[in-house]
């Protein structure tokens, strides 16, 4: 038997974020948060809404961040579903296979923008819903990673690296914003351990530490952020 190779264009839908909402839904349907209450839906919806402003791409990733990690969906589902390539790839990034460590997690992510910028948002929402100890310093080690990473090409916008996509002023604001979030989080992390644990117990503790030096590094880049951006005001 002759199997003929599909050579047909791909056709993607006029509202592929529809259709990717959509999957989602269905793909998540009867999951629910740490809580055991809280639809897992309402996960990737908050993701997807803090991206709106970022592009139709941006939201249909964000709706389909968790569905090949966490879910029977698999890239040829959502080929098939329409989805444009760039989506599905980022998607496919976004996925933390196995037997891979987080840190090459997080290299693999960076390297795609697209992939980045939900990674981002995803962690932020994470990091804002009653995260677990082990959490926090997870979620505070990758934010570290990808916001350092998109700072540094944000810090030179005249450069090659604008191709990336976080170079415009937009993408400056955006980024200072996320950097923003991140440390009123680290704030409200080490204030909730001084209270709960007592400083005495943790000031030394490795958690403690990270999340100190996590915030220091998050007012750093605040301030490289705010000087390159007056600096382009000015300009």
């Amino acid at each position: 038997m002759t199997t003929h190779m599909n050579t047909q264009p791909q056709t993607i839908p006029e509202d592929f974020t529809l259709s990717a909402e959509q999957i989602a839904r269905k793909a998540h349907g009867g999951q629910f948060r740490r809580d055991g209450v809280t639809p897992y839906i309402s996960h990737p919806e908050a993701v997807a809404h803090e991206l709106k402003s970022e592009g139709a791409e941006a939201v249909a990733v964000a709706w389909l961040h968790d569905a090949l990690e966490d879910t029977d969906m698999t890239p040829g589902c959502l080929r098939d579903a329409g989805m444009p390539e760039s989506v599905i790839q980022a998607v496919c990034d976004l996925t933390h296979k196995r037997d891979e460590s987080y840190a090459d997690y997080l290299q693999r992510v960076k390297r795609n923008p697209l992939a980045t910028k939900v990674k981002v948002e995803d962690m932020l929402h994470n990091l804002s819903d009653a995260p677990t100890k082990n959490q926090i310093l997870k979620y505070a080690d990758g934010l570290l990673t990808l916001l350092t990473h998109m700072n540094a090409i944000s810090n030179n916008p005249k450069s090659d690296s604008s191709s990336d996509g976080y170079a415009d002023f937009a993408q400056l604001q955006k980024v200072l914003d996320q950097w923003r979030t991140s440390a009123k989080l680290y704030e409200h992390q080490i204030a909730d351990m001084k209270r709960k644990e007592g400083i005495a117990d943790y000031a030394d503790s490795y958690g403690y530490g990270f999340l100190r030096g996590a915030l220091n590094t998050a007012r750093c880049c605040i301030s490289d952020l705010e000087r390159v951006m007056a600096k382009e005001k000015n300009a």
